[in-house]
């Protein structure tokens, strides 16, 4: 296949041997003048324009210009798509911090409800052995347990026990995170 060279389009039509469909009624004295090329600014009517003109011309054609606007607007949005990401990780290890704690007094409670009523060391002993997914480090001193007697005559025990979660945003710092879960359960009375 022949291919012609870039400027030989120009001559044929200047020259009038392109045949266009688009104007087969007009005949061949009219010389295509949709295809003839644009030469010069004296044949386009641009003489006059001043250079702010152009410069107006191209912030416009820039202001069409699509290319990069995906990687800008990317850079604005990720600091936001990463701190939302991370947030939702830290309040998962926030609630699953929250649920060792409970289950940790739940055991407490279950065990302060038996009879023979075992020793405060003991239900504190067992706090401790069934915590999860919970540092030692991060309790806040140990097991409380408080008994007593409600206005009815019934003795309880109240079991507390707080944690710190830190909090680790990776962009900035914050102050940690302090849980606390409480118990009361009615116990038989001590012989």
């Amino acid at each position: 296949m022949r291919r012609d060279p870039p400027g030989d389009f120009r001559n044929h039509v200047r020259s009038g041997r392109i045949h266009c469909p688009l104007c087969a009624d007009r005949g061949d004295e009219v010389l295509l003048a949709h295809l003839q090329p644009r030469t010069g600014r004296r044949d386009r009517g641009l003489e006059g324009r001043r250079s702010g003109a152009r410069a107006m011309t191209r912030r416009a054609s820039l202001r069409r210009d699509q290319r990069g606007a995906g990687i800008v607007e990317f850079a604005l949005a990720a600091p936001l798509l990463f701190l939302t990401i991370i947030g939702i990780a830290q309040l998962g290890i926030l609630f699953f911090a929250n649920a060792g704690l409970s289950h940790a007094v739940a055991e407490g409670a279950r065990l302060a409800a038996i009879f023979p009523r075992p020793a405060d060391d003991e239900i504190a002993e067992a706090i401790l052995q069934s915590e999860f997914g919970l540092n030692n480090a991060d309790l806040i001193g140990d097991p409380e347990i408080v008994h007593g007697t409600d206005a009815n005559g019934f003795t309880y025990a109240d079991i507390s026990l707080s944690y710190t979660v830190p909090i680790d945003f990776i962009f900035f710092e914050t102050p940690p995170v302090t849980l606390t879960e409480n118990r009361r359960v009615f116990t038989q009375p001590a012989v």
